[in-house]
């Protein structure tokens, strides 16, 4: 009986020394955890800047193509009325007929409206996604299902090895509305970074 006690006192010190022993275990594991909550959360903000900016972009695009497709329609019937006031004949065309004749005319009207208005489309998309928590940088892209995608990141700040994740990015995409004139261009036809 005496040996029996003798080797339960011994034992007790053993669970405090495997306890002691795994906190720093337990610690490590659950900073891991904490690391990908904060890269769950980083992607989640990086969604919602992006989606921000794809909106903002969408818009900007409606407005421009609108306008750009109003004047060269306005254009054509300024054509239209010289030619019908010379042979006094009424001209009953298509409207959008001088403005693309074709899929390709369609296609390169819709690339023109995009290439003049580049600088300001950067601009405006790096202001929401910056808005929005955002880095300044990333990528537009378009169409992606005749929708305007863009690609936002936001900084890596993880836990522990904050050296080895110093310019690591978390990246989210965000796509906004679609827009039947974005379908006329072939698939990621345009990336622009911002």
């Amino acid at each position: 009986m005496h040996n029996l006690v003798e080797l339960t006192r011994k034992r007790r010190g053993n669970v405090t020394m495997m306890w002691v022993a795994g906190l720093p275990v337990f610690a490590i594991v659950l900073m891991f955890l904490a690391s990908l909550v904060i890269v769950w959360m980083a992607h989640s903000n990086s969604q919602v800047a992006a989606d921000a900016g794809s909106v903002a972009a969408t818009k900007k695009l409606d407005e421009w193509f609108q306008y750009e497709l109003a004047l060269k329609v306005q254009e054509k019937d300024n054509i239209g009325n010289e030619n019908d006031q010379k042979q006094d004949q009424p001209s009953v065309e298509d409207p959008f007929a001088g403005v693309w004749i074709n899929e390709v005319a369609r296609e390169k009207f819709v690339q023109w409206v995009v290439s003049k208005h580049e600088e300001e489309l950067t601009e405006t998309v790096r202001d929401y996604v910056v808005r929005n928590g955002g880095n300044e940088h990333g990528v537009i892209v378009f169409p992606v299902n005749g929708r305007v995608m863009v690609q936002a990141r936001t900084d890596f700040r993880p836990m522990m090895f904050q050296e080895e994740f110093k310019n690591t990015y978390i990246k989210g995409n965000g796509t906004g509305p679609t827009r039947y004139y974005l379908k006329w261009l072939p698939e990621k036809a345009i990336q622009i970074e911002y």
